[in-house]
């Protein structure tokens, strides 16, 4: 009897090793779409969490007439609100908080400006809203592993707190304009 199987021949292990290879391959091309898809939907979670808590503060705020403190640690990435004073000192051991800490964990911030001028180096930030809104315009710079940008901006004298893909400039402070004077 002879060793050769009639019609059919086997594959070597050569050719088993080379589509077992080309199919790892493109698994790898494909999947690192996949996995930058994952990390920007990680980051957008992270920046929209920031911003509803901002949001919330401010609604809160605005709904109680209540000052609140945004306490911003920048180089960790955890913040808290503290319900505010009328000194707006917040003090932490003492202080109930409004929400409890959260943590920038997919993102990191990378530059602060206010309306007083880039605040970049400030390892606190302390946000402050009252009633009437934010204390001062600040846009904070958001940036992920993958160099993706966002920014999240809080508007002096409103509550409003808004994110975008593009930098937002702070407007120069308008004039006090005097009512009695004829025009």
């Amino acid at each position: 009897m002879s060793n050769r199987r009639h019609g059919r021949e086997a594959y070597t292990l050569i050719e088993a090793m080379a589509v077992l290879t080309l199919m790892a391959l493109v698994v790898g091309l494909l999947s690192v779409p996949v996995i930058s898809r994952i990390r920007q939907a990680h980051f957008l979670d992270d920046v929209d969490r920031f911003a509803r808590t901002l949001r919330r503060t401010a609604e809160q705020a605005v709904l109680t007439g209540q000052p609140y403190t945004i306490v911003v640690e920048v180089e960790d990435g955890y913040y808290t609100v503290y319900p505010g004073n009328d000194e707006d000192i917040y003090d932490p051991e003492e202080s109930e908080t409004l929400i409890d800490e959260q943590i920038l964990d997919k993102s990191y911030i990378v530059e602060i400006e206010t309306d007083e001028g880039d605040q970049s180096s400030l390892s606190e930030l302390l946000l402050k809203v009252g009633p009437s809104g934010w204390r001062s315009t600040v846009t904070m710079a958001l940036k992920d592993l993958d160099d993706r940008d966002y920014y999240i901006r809080c508007d002096r004298e409103t509550p409003r707190v808004t994110v975008s893909m593009e930098r937002q400039e702070i407007p120069e402070p308008m004039m006090d304009v005097d009512m009695t004077t004829p025009l």
